[in-house]
């Protein structure tokens, strides 16, 4: 149950904070308007009020939750706790660091800018729609104007950085499941697949599969779809019995291939 209800944060933050993380590339690459006296983008250019109060609501809670989550995950896995944790996965560890730096740098970005509305504005001190960021802007309200821009700045450039290592680091690890569970599911198949043709032992001179190549093309995204979790090692009967046969390291090694 923990860590069903760390997953269902990192998948629903994944989705949601997927949406900040956008609104901080485009005003990243709309800086040009500046010289010409314009503001370059924010989303309360496109959203009424309301809607971007709760749309800071979402990025604020969400972004503490993964931070909150991914602290605890890898706490259970440097305990050792539970046993299916190790050998410890250094795959699965380099994500959680990238998801920690991700959201600290992340609270680095919006408790200043936060700081800065509020000095330039004079709006109080607490924000009911950036709960979280509220309290970071309390910690630099003493730096002033110019100590909250430079922080901003190194927030906004950390921030950006990590993301964009998390998107190139991505699609080497396990975690492209996030990607390939999309048209994985679309194409499922209700009828068993996969499996070998029946065997005339009697006619027969090449017994089972040697190669990626043979496989149905629906066993390719199926590798990729794997998150590599070993959920379906301890329900092999042949694993069962002690056969060093493991399904997880087959998905994995056809993944490879």
């Amino acid at each position: 149950p923990v860590a069903g209800l760390m997953h269902a944060v990192f998948l629903f933050g994944f989705f949601v904070l997927g949406i900040g993380h956008f609104e901080v590339i485009l005003e990243g690459v709309t800086t040009f308007l500046v010289p010409l006296g314009r503001r370059p983008f924010a989303d309360d250019q496109v959203l009424p009020a309301g809607l971007a109060a709760a749309y800071h609501l979402s990025q604020d809670l969400f972004a503490a939750a993964v931070l909150v989550a991914a602290g605890l995950a890898l706490a259970r896995r440097f305990a050792g706790s539970p046993a299916r944790l190790l050998p410890r996965s250094l795959d699965g560890e380099r994500i959680l660091w990238f998801l920690v730096a991700l959201y600290f740098t992340f609270f680095l970005l919006s408790g200043p800018t936060l700081a800065l509305r509020q000095q330039a504005t004079g709006q109080a001190a607490w924000s009911a729609a950036q709960p979280v960021s509220s309290l970071v802007a309390s910690v630099y309200a003493g730096l002033g104007v110019p100590g909250s821009r430079a922080l901003r700045g190194m927030g906004f450039w950390a921030h950006t950085f990590v993301f964009l290592g998390f998107a190139a680091y991505l699609p080497t690890t396990k975690h492209m499941h996030l990607v390939f569970a999309w048209p994985n599911l679309y194409f499922f198949r209700r009828k068993r697949y996969g499996l070998p043709p029946p065997v005339d032992f009697e006619k027969t001179e090449k017994f089972g599969i040697e190669r990626v190549q043979e496989l149905p093309w629906k066993s390719l995204p199926d590798s990729f779809a794997c998150t590599e979790c070993g959920g379906c090692n301890p329900v092999c009967p042949a694993h069962a019995t002690g056969n060093p046969l493991q399904p997880m390291k087959v998905l994995h090694d056809v993944k490879l291939n």
